[in-house]
């Protein structure tokens, strides 16, 4: 199963086009986050990225990735940035990381080429331009 942190990482990587300023983002070092890309590729089966004099080209799969986890990610950030931050307390604090698992895996079962027959795979990913995501940092595509 694929973890939150490394979709985050991932997401990352792909609006900057590159492992270390999308580790930068995350506060992690580059090996750190290859390491979380290699094992988000091994749990999804396929290479997410390839690398390129600049920096790295998400694959198809990468496309179908992000556009399957990107808009939930960053409509749970907030969340996530409240769990960090101490926000929310008690209970709910306890349950809001498995509540957020479970959303973002009933969100990349139902998206993610192959997995619900009705979706159609002729439409390519979008192309980042402005969101948040990775502790509310603003995103432009190289």
């Amino acid at each position: 199963m694929a973890s939150g942190e490394w979709l985050r990482t991932f997401v990352a990587v792909y609006r900057t086009g590159s492992v270390t300023d999308g580790a930068g983002l995350r506060n992690l070092s580059q090996p750190a986050a290859s390491q979380q890309l290699r094992a988000l590729e091994r749990s999804v089966g396929s290479p997410l990225f390839v690398r390129t004099p600049h920096g790295v080209e998400p694959t198809r799969g990468g496309r179908d990735l992000y556009v399957a986890v990107a808009d939930a990610l960053d409509r749970l950030e907030p969340v996530l940035s409240d769990l960090d931050g101490g926000a929310l307390r008690g209970r709910a604090r306890r349950a809001a990381p498995r509540l957020v698992v479970r959303v973002l895996q009933a969100t990349a079962s139902s998206r993610v080429p192959g997995r619900d027959p009705h979706r159609s795979t002729s439409g390519s990913a979008p192309t980042p331009n402005s969101s948040t995501c990775c502790a509310g940092a603003s995103w432009t595509w190289p």
